[in-house]
């Protein structure tokens, strides 16, 4: 899924809301290596500010050309990449660069809650969605970290290992 912002990123080149990308490659197994700038969070006025801008998609605002284009790529992957979760616009998604620069980041989610949850419950149905060589990382995601017991992660990683 990181890919679709990085292409974000590329596309809205020069664009003071989106982070410079120095570096970006697929890496085996299904995991991504992305290199960017230096990013820090935002205080809560701050994303309260740039998310109100984001709503109310006033032309000519440079944040309602992000929200285009996200909400453009948004249309075009949603069929295409499995358990696609839309447009992320979480709070911890806006950060601000070391000029004090708002930037969004990781704006496209994977659903992972329904993902997770066919892995354990549906295993045919996942492995038919999720093809063997995108599955080696698919437990070390933030999201794990922010949702998931210590428990949980070893359970869903020991279902992920029984797959074919």
């Amino acid at each position: 899924m990181y890919e679709v912002f990085v292409g974000l990123c590329r596309s809205l080149a020069g664009s003071a809301l989106l982070p410079t990308i120095e570096f970006d490659a697929p890496l085996s197994g299904g995991g991504r290596l992305t290199v960017m700038e230096f990013l820090r969070p935002a205080e809560v006025a701050e994303v309260e500010a740039v998310l109100k801008r984001w709503y109310a998609g006033e032309s000519g605002d440079p944040v309602s050309a992000v929200r285009a284009e996200a909400e453009r790529l948004d249309r075009v992957w949603a069929d295409v990449i499995p358990y696609w979760g839309g447009v992320d616009l979480n709070p911890a998604n806006v950060m601000l660069d070391l000029t004090g620069q708002i930037k969004f980041v990781d704006l496209f989610a994977s659903a992972g809650h329904k993902m997770f949850a066919a892995l354990v419950e549906d295993p045919a149905e996942f492995t038919a969605r999720v093809p063997a060589n995108r599955r080696q990382f698919m437990t070390e995601i933030g999201y794990a970290t922010r949702v998931w017991t210590p428990a949980q992660i070893t359970a869903y990683r020991q279902a992920a290992s029984a797959l074919p």
